[in-house]
């Protein structure tokens, strides 16, 4: 069978089985339709010009390597498209959940805390946070106190003692996983390194003292090999309980 030329025009091409393989040369589609109900593997090794074609049917579309070229246009698919996604059943949207969310679905999200009972006025409750070499840590902190108080971050303290250490949980208790950071209470700080941040807990003093909290939204990422310390100083002039807590996922 001879060639078709490039300016030949066709009304419609009907497969129905078997498979088309492009290697070499252009697929141009100027006017027409292109009906289709299920493409498994469509690979494109030169280049696809798609104009305004409209598919009519449904289309489950599996791999579509292309090597070459891809030029899209306006398609407009009249029918439905296999891609799997949960949509919601009221608003026919697409849900959306952030990234901590769905880290803690693969597993990957993890909680550590501690409560310091009766901390001294101008005493420290202090968490040390071991980060390994192997990862990245994406952390966010809740700080909660009985009284006023000031919260600190800092970055590679000289530790002669880390402390006693804390348990780390996997947020997803199906999986059960666990990280490669290490957490401690009470460590003995020779020097506490370079100060991140620093803040103010309001929540009154001596019998005025109502409590207060601080919860960032964003996130600090700790770097590999690294010690982090958050110390939280009571300001209340009278005894208070303080918790800090902390989740954080891994990255490499």
């Amino acid at each position: 069978m001879s060639g078709v030329a490039h300016n030949t025009r066709i009304g419609s091409i009907g497969i129905k089985s078997g498979s088309i393989g492009i290697t070499d040369g252009n697929i141009r589609v100027t006017s027409g339709s292109i009906d289709a109900s299920i493409i498994g593997t469509v690979p494109v090794t030169g280049a696809f010009y798609p104009g305004s074609q409209k598919v009519y049917g449904d289309i489950e579309i599996g791999t579509v390597p292309v090597t070459g070229a891809f030029y899209p246009g306006t398609q407009a698919i009249s029918g439905s498209v296999g891609i799997k996604a949960p949509i919601d059943a009221l608003t026919g949207g697409i849900p959306t959940i952030t990234t901590p969310h769905h880290e803690v679905h693969e597993g990957e999200m993890f909680e550590l805390g501690h409560i310091f009972q009766d901390v001294g006025n101008n005493n420290n409750a202090e968490i040390l946070i071991i980060n390994s070499g192997t990862y990245e840590l994406h952390t966010t902190f809740h700080l909660v106190t009985g009284g006023e108080a000031f919260a600190y971050l800092y970055e590679g303290p000289a530790i002669s003692s880390n402390g006693t250490a804390l348990t780390i949980y996997d947020m997803n208790r199906t999986t059960n996983n666990n990280p490669t950071s290490l957490a401690y209470y009470g460590p003995t700080i020779s020097n506490t390194g370079t100060l991140l941040t620093s803040s103010l807990i309001e929540g009154g003093d001596a019998g005025r003292a109502i409590g207060g909290q601080i919860r960032n939204m964003t996130e600090w990422i700790f770097k590999k090999s690294t010690r982090y310390l958050v110390r939280v100083t009571n300001k209340a002039g009278v005894n208070k309980h303080i918790s800090i807590a902390s989740d954080f996922y891994e990255v490499a």
